[in-house]
């Protein structure tokens, strides 16, 4: 490893060699990933194996480490060894970590002599776009579009019940639009030339599946679907909703009646913000997950139209 490692180096970032500008055009949406334009990781199928490709062309193996984050420095247990090791000027008057900082050039050096002493060479998910990190090493890495969501790790249905209903995540609504949109001209833009980007992570989850669902009526409806057929009418979720309502049932009065709800037309339908029941179950979930995958698609498809804006090259 640490042979094709430094083949890697001499081949690909070469001190001398000036950073390759991002594409005038970038690549269509529908173009395969990593496959046009030079100086981008792809992949390279060989025997039946996928491999992992260097801007050169050799195949590598990424190994790598994930959630390589300041956090846990900054912690009351660790802030006094942090400190002592690193210096004073590692965080900052209100206690964040001070990027670009000489104490944090040195924590990010060391973190890159660990990771090429133990044959890894890629900083995976969760790992921050700090400068200290990637200035001091060689080694490829993720790029995460973090959008800021209102699920968590693992939650219960309960708990993603009251998440979704401080925060529907109407994925449908321009403003989510223009909110990845500007995420990723923050995240993506810069690095867009940067061979050593393995590629692009859009973020954890979402909570597709609720592990500790309870086999009854209340848990045909995903929570997040739930949330956005309480939107107002003219909410764009509520439209999609309506929408997908309009075509697996015939009538908004048969639509309803799946939720034990009356509606004469689909307008009256689109104005109805209390789902609280369900008279068939079996009907209720198969239009949940209906609209699960729509929700899906949706969620995949902006961030990746996103990052194709700034990036036509780099994996996703």
């Amino acid at each position: 490893l640490d042979a094709a490692w430094k083949a890697w180096d001499a081949e690909n970032l070469s001190a001398t060699a000036p950073a390759p500008a991002p594409p005038a055009s970038p690549a269509p949406p529908s173009a395969v990933a990593g496959s046009a334009g030079p100086a981008a990781i792809g992949l390279e199928q060989e025997s039946g194996v996928w491999w992992f490709r260097t801007p050169g062309g050799r195949k590598f193996l990424s190994i790598g480490m994930n959630h390589v984050e300041p956090v846990y420095w900054t912690s009351p247990n660790n802030r006094a060894f942090v400190r002592e090791t690193y210096g004073p000027d590692l965080f900052l008057p209100g206690g964040g970590f001070n990027d670009g900082s000489e104490a944090a050039r040195k924590w990010g050096g060391r973190v890159a002599a660990h990771l090429k002493s133990w044959g890894f060479n890629t900083l995976g998910m969760h790992n921050p776009p700090l400068e200290s990190l990637r200035s001091t090493g060689d080694a490829c890495y993720v790029v995460e579009l973090g959008v800021p969501v209102p699920w968590g790790w693992n939650m219960k249905r309960a708990d993603l019940v009251r998440a979704f209903a401080r925060n529907p995540m109407d994925v449908f609504a321009e403003a989510f639009v223009a909110q990845v949109r500007s995420n990723a001209a923050e995240r993506v833009r810069p690095v867009a030339g940067d061979p050593r980007v393995l590629g692009y992570a859009y973020s954890d989850g979402p909570p597709w599946t609720v592990d500790d669902d309870a086999p009854d009526a209340g848990s045909s409806l995903h929570p997040w679907v739930r949330a956005i057929m309480g939107l107002p009418a003219d909410a764009a979720g509520k439209r999609a909703w309506v929408a997908l309502m309009g075509e697996r049932y015939p009538t908004a009065a048969a639509a309803a009646a799946t939720y034990g709800l009356t509606a004469a037309t689909w307008d009256e339908l689109a104005g109805i913000t209390a789902w609280t029941s369900v008279s068939h179950a079996p009907a209720a979930a198969a239009d949940s997950r209906a609209f699960l995958e729509r929700l899906m698609r949706r969620w995949y498809e902006v961030r990746r139209d996103a990052i194709r804006a700034h990036d036509g090259r780099h994996l996703i």
